[in-house]
């Protein structure tokens, strides 16, 4: 049962033009990919970034980490994970550590399925292995008129829920693309707006009243993720639902947001909130105060946390991104994410994917 060695990859994955939303430009997606081996098992874990050298600050710390469990017990994750946040208290255990950690964390949990022989959803109780996804697009760097073709195509596709990006300087510009939108599409799909927070409350809550008239489905990071008082005054004032939380740090983060009623849904992010370990700690704390997570990104290893949860909303799902960079993961057709009996996660890097997009040397430690 002995962790006998770590492996890691940094394979970039081009998305074949520059996609915006309000704070970021991303041209490719920096993947960290972990194998650790225990007892000829080998399970698999990632991170990623949008940026080439902070891909490598995460890759590094996993390194130290690594060298830190090897030879351990693979069984014994609350205990790991403690070690390893120990580890890391002088450096402080959000950012690079919190990435770092989570996708090991990944790694360990893919290792006990298989061990198990069951895919995770089953032996964390889940019973569902069909669940509904929201595809994400409509990116602001893109033209209205191929946000409607986008949508057409999923609902083509049985795709019954969309989320787009908005967040302008001028909130009136996203919010007449959003009625254009609306307009063609409304009564077929319902659509989510993301600000990925772009603005100040005052503008937030003129923006919500217009998104709320038109019929969005939730209104996605309006604020700074860290201005609780900012979006506990829009959860109060705006019927239309705040979604919030994918840029949070586990327990700790997520505790401000819940005890202000900050949020109706929450949305943590596998790799902020220190892999499933730490998901679900987040989510049983939600549920604790009756309150919905939705995950963020991560379909493959999300949807099986998801499954298991008695207040678990919509999967996020992104198309195209990481479909090449595995094999055998859960794949998504109809709006629904449906998983497999596979052991663990059911996945494994993809051959193709290392060998054409790697970056840097395969580390084993």
């Amino acid at each position: 049962m002995k962790i006998d060695r770590i492996t890691t990859h940094h394979v970039s994955v081009p998305l074949g033009r520059e996609l915006h939303t309000a704070i970021h430009r991303i041209s490719s997606v920096h993947n960290v990919l972990v194998e650790i081996e225990a007892d000829g098992l080998v399970g698999f874990g990632y991170a990623f970034t949008f940026n080439v050298h902070q891909a490598r600050a995460v890759r590094h710390t996993i390194h130290g980490l690594a060298e830190l469990i090897r030879g351990e017990d693979s069984r014994a994750i609350r205990s790991l994970n403690r070690k390893m946040t120990a580890a890391q208290n002088f450096v402080g255990t959000a950012g690079i550590s919190t990435l770092a950690q989570s996708a090991i964390d990944v790694a360990l949990w893919d290792l006990q399925g298989k061990r198990a022989g069951m895919p995770l959803f089953r032996l964390w109780g889940g019973d569902r292995d069909a669940l509904t996804v929201y595809a994400t697009g409509g990116w602001i760097s893109s033209p209205v008129e191929d946000l409607i073709d986008e949508a057409e195509a999923l609902i083509a596709d049985g795709f019954e829920h969309y989320k787009i990006k908005i967040g302008f300087e001028d909130w009136r510009e996203d919010v007449r693309r959003f009625e254009r939108l609306i307009g063609a599409v409304g009564e077929r799909l319902s659509v989510m707006v993301d600000a990925n927070q772009a603005w100040r409350t005052a503008d937030a809550l003129a923006a919500g009243r217009e998104f709320e008239r038109l019929g969005a489905a939730w209104y996605e990071e309006p604020v700074d993720a860290l201005d609780v008082a900012g979006s506990a005054e829009l959860a109060r004032e705006l019927v239309l639902p705040i979604a919030t939380g994918e840029t949070i740090y586990g327990v700790d983060g997520f505790r401000p947001l819940v005890e202000a009623r900050a949020a109706d849904v929450l949305m943590p992010d596998i790799m902020r909130v220190g892999g499933p370990t730490g998901f679900f700690d987040v989510a049983t704390f939600a549920d604790a105060h009756r309150q919905q997570v939705s995950s963020h990104t991560f379909t493959e290893v999300s949807a099986h946390v998801m499954s298991a949860l008695p207040n678990a909303g919509l999967v996020e799902y992104i198309p195209a991104w990481w479909d090449d960079l595995f094999e055998d993961a859960p794949r998504v057709s109809g709006g629904r994410v449906r998983l497999t009996d596979l052991p663990g996660f059911g996945l494994s890097f993809a051959p193709k994917a290392l060998r054409d997009w790697s970056i840097d040397d395969v580390v084993t430690i």
